[in-house]
């Protein structure tokens, strides 16, 4: 390559590289207007996320009261319109009173849920679930439907998947 040559494609790459690592402009007032109304939706993520926190929260609570056999804490995790998949709620209120309290020793270990919102105040989570007892074990996809009741996420709804 000639000198000449070479000096014009040298200063043109330098062109072309300081083209490309410009200083960002001053935005202007539409562009500040537009970036001021993306932040809501960092706060809504945010929000996501807190909501997010919330709900594991609320499953490991449930999951803790269920390995330490706290029937009444256990029992308090759910709403007061939660409806068993089967049976009526009297019946199953009964019949996890006796299996938790039967129990000699019980262990609940939860995989990292993954939270969906549904509305300002529904989520729901799904997970899997590690059940150990002494007389029974057994591991299940669940999925748990929460809804916000003043300020505590309760299940709703729970199915085993």
């Amino acid at each position: 390559m000639h000198k000449h040559s070479w000096i014009a494609f040298v200063s043109a790459l330098a062109l072309l590289v300081a083209c490309s690592h410009e200083q960002p402009k001053p935005e202007s007032k539409s562009k500040a207007a537009t970036s001021s109304e993306s932040k809501p939706a960092k706060s809504e993520s945010k929000s996501a996320a807190d909501k997010a926190k919330s709900v594991t929260a609320a499953i490991d609570a449930w999951a803790a009261a269920w390995s330490k056999r706290d029937v009444d804490a256990y029992l308090d995790a759910y709403a007061p319109d939660f409806k068993p998949e089967k049976g009526k709620r009297a019946e199953w209120v009964k019949q996890r009173r006796e299996r938790i309290s039967g129990a000699k020793s019980i262990k609940v270990t939860i995989g990292t849920p993954q939270v969906t919102s549904s509305g300002a105040d529904k989520a729901t989570a799904r997970f899997t679930q590690t059940y150990e007892s002494d007389t029974h074990s057994d591991t299940s996809e669940k999925k748990l439907e929460f809804r916000n009741v003043d300020g505590r996420w309760l299940i709703t709804r729970e199915t085993s998947l």
